[in-house]
């Protein structure tokens, strides 16, 4: 009984749901770098966490702005994502379909959560405010890498680009993006502190 409280406790916190990302991308990461040392393929774990990394993202989102386009973009989004994933059961490339249209669909969402947070002014500075920081997180990671993963597998067929300096961009990106969520899990704390 006392556990099921604290599970339910637990997680009620969108910020602790920050957490369970950033956990599930560092096993994913591992994952990946132990079937690329093995010349295994690991975009399966690829793009299934790209799809989880979509609804946890909607998630804090939609906590904060509930828009009812944004429910029928998830379901669109969740239909489209299901169909590349399983029409692809050897997963041989990144699905750069699902990428495009996940990066878009955040983009959007975090803009329209920004200009919420500007009408409102819920606190005196912006950078106070740990949806801003959410936002930035996914503005910096997701626009960076729009163009790289839409075109991702033709700069590989085409040997257009190096796949090291590919992924050196994408994990600059990706360092950018986790220090923004931790920064938007420390103002919630502070703010919790006030």
């Amino acid at each position: 009984m006392v556990s099921r409280l604290f599970i339910r406790k637990r997680f009620y916190s969108i910020f602790d749901i920050i957490l369970i990302l950033e956990l599930v991308s560092i096993i994913i990461d591992c994952i990946c770098i132990n079937y690329a040392e093995r010349k295994q393929n690991n975009w399966p774990f690829i793009n299934s966490f790209i799809i989880f990394q979509v609804f946890i993202l909607f998630t804090i989102f939609y906590s904060y702005n509930k828009k009812k386009w944004a429910i029928i973009f998830l379901i669109i989004f969740a239909s489209f994502a299901a169909y590349n994933f399983y029409l692809y059961p050897l997963q041989p490339s990144m699905h750069t379909a699902t990428n495009l249209v996940g990066s878009a669909f955040l983009i959007a969402f975090g803009i329209d959560c920004i200009n919420k947070i500007m009408e409102e002014l819920p606190v005196k500075h912006l950078y106070d405010h740990p949806i801003f920081w959410v936002c930035c997180g996914i503005f910096f990671y997701f626009t960076g890498n729009l163009l790289p993963f839409l075109f991702n597998n033709q700069y590989f067929e085409l040997n257009l680009m190096d796949s090291r300096s590919h992924w050196a961009l994408h994990n600059f990106l990706n360092i950018v993006k986790n220090v923004c969520l931790a920064l938007a899990i420390w103002t919630n704390y502070r703010m919790r502190l006030l």
